[in-house]
């Protein structure tokens, strides 16, 4: 494994603990969180939730999914790619481990969503086949480029789609 690798490494693995321990921590919460010990900490909590698109997309089984039914439940959007050597493998096996440590209340509540920025190789069954190595019961969505631009847009993730050629 060479440095660079070594490094993307354990800066993935910092972001998905960061991310696990304060999504258990909002779902666990009864109270209200201090703001001066997350921005602490390095995160940002919205004082309402961002409007997501109202688009459709297709998950793994290929069926459509309205983004307004993704209403009512905490959702983790991860923006990747089957295709990805390192970085995406890496995130969700990240996830699928801090999803299995959470309480089952918490993480009934609680849906991973991996949201393909390469829509013209990441077909529906691709989609299926890659979150199957997970085994976490993750959900995959594809769909129209500008469409998955636009949802990245909406909720603040930037990209640049990749030269496929």
């Amino acid at each position: 494994m060479t440095r660079i690798q070594k490094t993307v490494f354990i800066l993935v693995a910092l972001i998905a603990l960061v991310v696990g321990l304060t999504v258990s921590k909002v779902l666990n919460s009864q109270r209200q969180l201090d703001p001066t010990q997350l921005l602490d900490a390095g995160i940002v909590v919205l004082p309402q939730s961002r409007t997501v698109p109202s688009l459709s997309l297709t998950d793994q089984d290929g069926e459509a999914v309205k983004l307004n039914e993704l209403d009512g439940q905490w959702t983790l959007l991860f923006f990747g790619y089957t295709f990805c050597p390192d970085i995406c493998p890496t995130t969700l096996a990240e996830l699928r481990q801090l999803n299995g440590m959470l309480p089952d209340a918490v993480r009934d509540q609680l849906r991973i969503i991996l949201v393909s920025v390469d829509p013209n190789r990441d077909t529906p069954e691709k989609l299926k086949e890659y979150l199957g190595y997970f085994n976490a019961g993750f959900q995959g969505l594809t769909g129209p480029l500008d469409d998955i631009q636009t949802l990245a847009n909406g909720v603040g993730i930037p990209f640049i789609p990749g030269d496929t050629s």
